[in-house]
């Protein structure tokens, strides 16, 4: 591997076979209700390894297939807060980045990115060592150490570092931009939900919050507006870019 260091992105795609339903059949065992419950199909999870000073793909580091059942209980009938993380759907996040470290050269650091699904306490707690850090979108305002008691609010409270342009593809409901990004960043130690039982009841972090500045957002669109959990020390606005240039990747 021709570099030290890697970005390992993550995310979820579904296939679907609607039209195949009565083909398929309720008992074939990989084939089940994908996100609308009522479509038949099934998931694909994979890890893809790039080289962030080439842009160039390595390849892929891990790759989940699954599906679902039909009929199954819901979240509410299977007391879901109750299961253990490596019984629940969402382990695949920590499932793929677990397989990544053990795969990938021990010379070689990764920083592992993904969407807001991959917010989960556990990961934070498990993934994260000397050469492996994690970049995630954040999904929640969770509770945190200190006098502002809640993740979102200690940002509120912090002053805008700078700013730094980041190129947006074109997408459906998002033209094609170099937009303007006002960015603030501050550390955080996180606390875990009471639930859990985990090895660390506390977790520090950075966190980031990066928003579009009006001079940029197009009429009728709204801005981009991203807030970022990361593991990676922070201390200028040089990582803060890195991260807004890979989190993109992931939507």
């Amino acid at each position: 591997m021709d570099t030290d260091h890697v970005l390992a992105i993550q995310d979820t795609t579904e296939f679907n076979y609607g039209g195949l339903k009565s083909k398929l059949g309720p008992d074939d065992p990989d084939i089940g209700p994908t996100g609308s419950s009522k479509i038949a199909g099934f998931f694909c999870h994979p890890m893809l390894i790039v080289n962030p000073i080439l842009n160039s793909l390595i390849g892929f580091s891990s790759v989940q297939i699954y599906n679902r059942t039909w009929g199954q209980p819901d979240k509410k009938e299977r007391k879901y807060n109750q299961i253990d993380i490596e019984e629940k759907e969402s382990y695949r996040w920590i499932k793929s980045s677990i397989e990544t470290k053990e795969l990938l050269p021990e010379n070689v650091k990764v920083t592992i990115i993904g969407d807001r699904e991959n917010d989960i306490y556990e990961d934070f707690d498990r993934v994260p060592d000397e050469r492996t850090n994690l970049l995630i979108r954040s999904r929640c305002d969770r509770n945190i150490v200190g006098e502002h008691k809640k993740l979102y609010n200690l940002l509120d409270n912090t002053i805008v570092a700078g700013s730094v342009e980041v190129e947006i593809t074109g997408q459906k409901n998002r033209k094609k931009r170099t937009a303007l990004i006002d960015v603030k960043f501050t550390k955080a130690k996180i606390c875990a939900p009471t639930r859990l039982n985990v090895s660390q009841k506390n977790i520090e972090i950075y966190v980031i919050e990066a928003t579009e500045n009006p001079s940029t957002i197009p009429t009728n669109e709204v801005g981009i507006s991203w807030k970022l959990l990361t593991t990676h020390k922070i201390e200028n606005l040089e990582k803060p870019s890195n991260a807004l240039i890979g989190i993109r990747n992931v939507g």
